[in-house]
């Protein structure tokens, strides 16, 4: 009797603790009694439930396509196509965008970490990359990254033994539909969770569950045309906000955005208003470059839900690159009103005070922004120390900040690039040509443009007139890289 009445107040003290969202404490009571008791089906049924909601994250954001995902990708995409129907050829040229080719808004989000930038330079940087600096080879993405970092207290005596776990036998079950959320959001075993939903389905093919988890399950394998028609299938049953967001992953992983436009369409026509949705849209539009239509959108979103940080931020960064500096700096200081305030964010607003001529306000905002900065924050809030420097014609700071930007990041091009200027105002011009040499390994054509304007300068006309056209190679009518080259080419007639 001593050992029911504990077994019961271990089983009531564990549900309590996942009422009261302490779900390592659930875990690790649930993990006791199946220690005790393997067979114990409200134990296991409430560690699955808690282990669950550990690693609960927002579906509907989820799409980052390692580097794994993009090498085993049986889905080709045409090198061809036109600007606007491809996320590799988009006209955001003039603006400037992460190393995953997003463009620059001080909001990061998943699955726009590891978009596989396109271009020749991109391609040798990528090809060319120092041991250690590139993210493992893996597949699954972030889902499954979340699930193996957020489980270290559930790698004890008592965990649940998937091997013995028989699909046949749980299907069935009410809690098979536990089970399949527990192998696909916590094991990580995708494959046994398609199992299980194929043969839930073989005894009942409309259930809307199923048909969900199946679709789920089908595109963290990467079937990605299986799990399209699966989730057509759930849209028919039972349409909801959640299945449109997650349908729409798989036009946007193929780099069809067109089609990912339809189906967003789609879903508005069936819920007209809904923030998810249209923020969804915006994404693409942003992402392809589409600055007008993108802002609509996302002014849409913050009519409908004020307090969304990504529409907020990204509507400040279309007006920031438009030159409405002072709407910008508004809509900045909104999210550093919601505490909101990343790194990032206080980066943002000290541009927007250098280029409304506060630069005192700006410094003060980059100190901000040092306080919480991680190694690549940290770059760009250097960098940007430097240019209000170089504003205020501070040049000795100016250098030490570049030096600081090149400490946390050697490799930084816009740093290496503007250190070179400096340097070749000071009359080292070789300094200044090693400067551009390694500011050409990244991205960007202004440091192959100065290395041209270099040789031209030193008598090395060959040189200039090979990098001039590497420039007019990838931006074809740039000004400076017109005119050098007509100089060179009058040179040589001469």
């Amino acid at each position: 009797m001593n050992k029911a009445q504990n077994g019961l107040d271990l089983l009531s003290q564990a549900y309590s603790c996942y009422r009261r969202h302490k779900f390592d404490d659930a875990v690790e009571i649930c993990t006791t009694l199946l220690a005790k008791n393997s067979l114990d089906q409200a134990a296991f049924v409430l560690k699955c439930r808690a282990a669950n909601a550990m690693v609960a994250v927002d579906r509907t954001d989820i799409d980052e396509e390692v580097a794994g995902d993009t090498l085993l990708d049986r889905n080709a995409a045409t090198t061809t196509a036109r600007v606007g129907t491809t996320y590799r050829r988009t006209s955001t040229a003039a603006r400037p965008v992460t190393k995953s080719g997003r463009p620059v808004t001080g909001f990061m989000r998943p699955g726009t970490q590891n978009r596989m930038a396109s271009g020749r330079r991109q391609q040798m940087k990528t090809a060319t990359a120092r041991a250690g600096t590139a993210r493992p080879v893996t597949s699954g993405g972030r889902v499954l990254r979340l699930g193996t970092a957020s489980l270290a207290t559930l790698q004890r005596e008592g965990q649940i033994e998937l091997g013995s776990i028989d699909p046949h036998s749980y299907a069935s079950k009410p809690y098979g539909r536990i089970l399949a959320d527990y192998l696909i959001d916590v094991s990580g075993e995708t494959s046994r969770a398609t199992e299980l939903a194929s043969t839930a389905l073989g005894l009942k093919e409309d259930d809307v569950f199923w048909c969900h988890r199946h679709a789920r399950a089908l595109y963290n394998l990467g079937l990605l045309q299986e799990a399209e028609t699966a989730y057509k299938r759930v849209l028919q049953l039972a349409p909801s906000v959640s299945v449109f967001m997650e349908a729409a992953r798989i036009p946007v992983r193929r780099d069809q955005p067109l089609a990912a436009k339809e189906l967003y369409d789609r879903g508005l026509a069936v819920f007209p208003g809904s923030p998810s949705l249209i923020l969804g849209k915006a994404r693409v539009e942003d992402t392809l470059g589409n600055e007008a239509e993108a802002e609509k959108l996302f002014k849409a979103v913050i009519r409908a839900d004020p307090t969304n940080l990504e529409a907020i931020a990204s509507y400040g960064a279309n007006a920031f690159y438009s030159s409405r500096y002072e709407l910008a700096l508004q809509l900045f200081t909104r999210l550093v009103h919601m505490d909101a305030a990343v790194p990032a964010v206080w980066n943002n607003l000290a541009l927007c005070y250098h280029h409304i001529c506060q630069p005192d306000l700006a410094l003060q905002a980059l100190q901000r922004a040092l306080l919480g900065a991680d190694s690549d924050a940290t770059a760009a809030v250097w960098y940007n120390t430097a240019l209000v420097a170089l504003a205020l014609g501070e040049h000795a700071l100016a250098r030490d900040a570049l030096h600081c930007t090149l400490q946390t990041d050697p490799a930084h091009t816009a740093a290496l690039n503007c250190l070179g200027v400096l340097e070749l105002q000071q009359g080292n011009d070789e300094a200044a040509r090693q400067a551009y040499m390694a500011a050409s390994e990244g991205d960007g054509f202004e440091p192959h443009l100065n290395q041209a304007l270099l040789a031209y300068k030193t008598g090395r006309v060959e040189k200039a007139f090979e990098l001039v056209k590497g420039v007019l190679e990838d931006v074809p009518g740039e000004e400076q890289a017109t005119q050098l080259e007509a100089r060179i080419k009058e040179d040589f007639l001469l």
